[in-house]
């Protein structure tokens, strides 16, 4: 790595790490906050009513849509990491990843992303195959020498141990077996003696490219592969695991208090029409001010002001400790 890559990956590091901590503050103080809040009972007028009417007010396509939602964010985390696996063991063990017979290849070069005019064969023979840098494409094992023909593409590794995917140009019998001389389109000289001997051996040859293709995912196949790539997913990955777990011990909070609250409330679920309601009660110097449903007034008709000398009230009731006794 170069000094320039080498401050990239620090600042990147520095970065993410700090992003990292910030995300786990936030998370810690929101969840703790409510978790608070629940366990010292100012959540208890909501935790009755969400038991009375919220289950049965959640229909079947709401659950579904509920559960979907949070089967999709795991599905996403699963297929990041698997990603991030696969191209980590592809790059340091030197292999190719294989998916049911299926070799994806990121192309990194822009060797087959055009038809190079002093290439005429490929006009006459129309061959229009080409894919462009970043693309993913998917090559399949072949069986023998004999399943490779004249102006295949394949995938095959060169001497210096890189995979390259260009086009069969030439087939030549020799006293080894049958071999091969590629070319890139968008060159004008074939590989021979650039990227193997005078020709290229089947042994070499790594699969045979068919037209399936993503085009550009494979810049982001590159990023994971890198030292910022790495550190970008393990932060992600962090991020997810403190918010999943700050958020289930919010749930255990609010079933046991619920729990709690019910192990001395009637509350029949079954009654669909009957009337739920609730107030909260604000204690403030003495007075209990009940505030039916947390809402003003339902009146048409608009009310006067609240009388500071009379003590009147419109939507919020007040009464002393001596008046409730």
């Amino acid at each position: 790595m170069s000094s320039i890559e080498i401050l990239s990956l620090i600042v990147t590091i520095v970065a993410l790490v700090s992003l990292s901590f910030v995300f786990t503050f936030l998370f810690r103080n929101y969840f703790r906050g409510i978790i608070e809040a629940v366990q010292s009972g100012e959540e208890d007028a909501e935790l009755i009513y969400e038991e009375a009417m919220g289950k049965r007010e959640k229909t079947v396509a709401q659950k579904i849509l509920h559960y979907s939602g949070k089967a999709l964010s795991y599905l996403v985390l699963l297929l990041l990491v698997g990603v991030f696996t696969g191209s980590l063991v592809s790059r340091f063990m030197g292999t190719e990843m294989s998916i049911g017979g299926n070799i994806p290849l990121v192309i990194v070069s822009g060797s087959m992303s055009y038809k190079n005019d002093a290439n005429q064969y490929l006009y006459t023979n129309h061959l229009d195959d080409q894919f462009q840098t970043y693309d993913i494409i998917v090559v399949n094992p072949t069986a023998s020498p004999d399943d490779i023909e004249l102006y295949d593409v394949i995938a095959f590794y060169s001497s210096e141990g890189t995979v390259v995917v260009h086009r069969v140009v030439d087939i030549v019998d020799t006293s080894e077996g049958k071999m091969f001389v590629t070319r890139g389109d968008a060159n004008k000289a074939s590989d021979a003696n650039a990227l193997y001997g005078d020709y290229l051996p089947y042994q070499q040859v790594v699969g045979e490219y068919h037209g399936v293709r993503l085009p550009a995912v494979g810049a982001f196949v590159l990023f994971l592969q890198s030292g910022a790539g790495v550190v970008c997913v393990i932060s992600i990955v962090y991020c997810f695991a403190i918010f999943e777990f700050y958020r289930r011990k919010m749930d255990l909070a609010i079933e046991e208090r619920t729990e709690k609250l019910l192990s001395f409330l009637t509350i029949d679920e079954a009654d669909e029409n009957a009337d739920v309601n609730f107030t909260e009660v604000l204690t403030y110097k003495g007075k209990d001010y009940v505030l039916p449903n947390g809402e003003p007034p339902t009146s048409k008709e608009p009310e006067a002001a609240p009388s500071a000398d009379k003590g009147d009230k419109t939507n919020i009731q007040a009464t002393s400790k001596e008046d409730q006794q």
